[in-house]
């Protein structure tokens, strides 16, 4: 792959997942390949199938460059090991030792860093509020954007470790919601104690949902979370733990809001937004032949879609029929042919002419450029 290229990353990148896309046991990242093994004897049978992959696409893998039979490593800035997953401490005091930042751009490049290691920091949006606000420039640099820059560092630093996710343990997603943003935490359970976090999420309220009643804040906290966590747990059981008892009356009501309907509505009639949405969802993980064709009847055809779905257009109001005429051409109806091919005699259009009593018509010769005067 020749360097310099603007498409060279995406292209090894996408060529690089093709390969081993239908090993389990493989994670690749452009050119770094980590291989994941229960037992060493199960390592080595793994190892032996990737290096064969590698061999039959004609790709090398430098023997200093690699690692094996490792029970510890480092992978993309994370420290990781059986039970434990961690930022490299290297990259963590780095962070922690940046002087305070004097410019917008240096904030947002701070606010980059401390994003790639967010799931390890609890409620990282609402700490880093105060600097959001200051990019957008809705505020200037006061002690608040000072506190919350140190905080980050803080909690960067003291960071608690993260367990991987196994589909075989047992997990409880606990949400949270308020005034300051939403926020959730993805715990292993062993004997329906913690055994770790897997992940924090966390997210500032954007524009009308700072306006949303108490109610209404817990459930998008719950919506977004498992948006955030729908990889690990979609088509898994797991407890999800919530502090609100209003939102066991959110689904009973007789007339919920478009925003609640939205939200609550699922399985057979939910989750269509219109046939362009429905495309994007169903063609990032399907293919069949005229897909937009059929997903756009099946849009078409779906009760519940006509019901809740509010018509942005004005009522057409009732049809007026035109009233029966009386006699021979005391009543006509006109129309123009256009776009015909031009005559000798330099005429490209037809004016027809009908009487709407005996339906006969005339058909008259003219140009695009006739006028009232004529």
């Amino acid at each position: 792959m020749p360097f310099g290229l603007v498409n060279a990353p995406s292209t090894f990148s996408r060529y690089m997942a093709d390969i081993f896309r239908d090993l389990p046991f493989v994670l690749v990242y452009l050119d770094d390949i980590l291989v994941m093994s229960t037992t060493t004897m199960e390592h080595i049978s793994h190892l032996d199938t990737v290096l064969s992959r590698l061999k039959d696409h004609q790709l090398i893998a430098k023997e200093k460059k690699c690692q094996f039979l490792q029970k510890e490593l480092k992978f993309l800035g994370y420290q990781i090991a059986e039970r434990c997953i961690r930022p490299i401490k290297d990259k963590c005091e780095a962070i922690n030792a940046l002087p305070l930042c004097k410019t917008i751009k240096e904030t947002q490049r701070f606010l980059g860093m401390i994003n790639y290691y967010r799931r390890f920091i609890p409620r990282c949006s609402t700490v880093a509020r105060p600097l959001i606000e200051l990019i957008a420039k809705k505020t200037p640099w006061p002690t608040e954007q000072t506190k919350a820059f140190n905080g980050l560092k803080r909690a960067l630093v003291s960071a608690p470790l993260l367990v991987p996710f196994s589909p075989e343990r047992e997990y409880r997603l606990t949400t949270d919601a308020s005034k300051l943003g939403l926020g959730a935490v993805l715990e292993e359970l062993i004997n329906n104690r913690v055994a770790g976090v897997v992940g924090y999420f966390s997210k500032s309220l954007q524009g009308a949902q700072n306006n949303y009643p108490a109610g209404e804040l817990e459930l998008l906290g719950i919506i977004e979370s498992l948006r955030h966590f729908k990889y690990l747990l979609h088509g898994k059981r797991f407890k999800l733990r919530t502090d609100h008892i209003s939102l066991l009356a959110l689904k009973n009501r007789s007339e919920p809001s478009m925003r609640l309907a939205r939200w609550l509505d699922h399985g057979l009639f939910g989750g269509h937004y219109g046939d362009t949405i429905t495309y994007e969802k169903v063609a990032s993980k399907f293919y069949w032949p005229k897909m937009l064709a059929t997903i756009r009847r099946y849009v078409k055809s779906c009760i519940q879609c006509q019901i809740m779905k509010n018509s942005a257009h004005k009522s057409q109001g009732l049809l007026m029929p035109l009233p029966v005429p009386e006699g021979r051409w005391l009543d006509i109806a006109m129309d123009f042919a256009t776009d015909l091919p031009r005559t000798r005699s330099g005429y490209d259009m037809i004016m027809v002419m009908v009487c709407r009593f005996s339906k006969r018509a005339h058909f008259i010769p003219c140009a695009k450029t006739l006028d009232a005067q004529v």
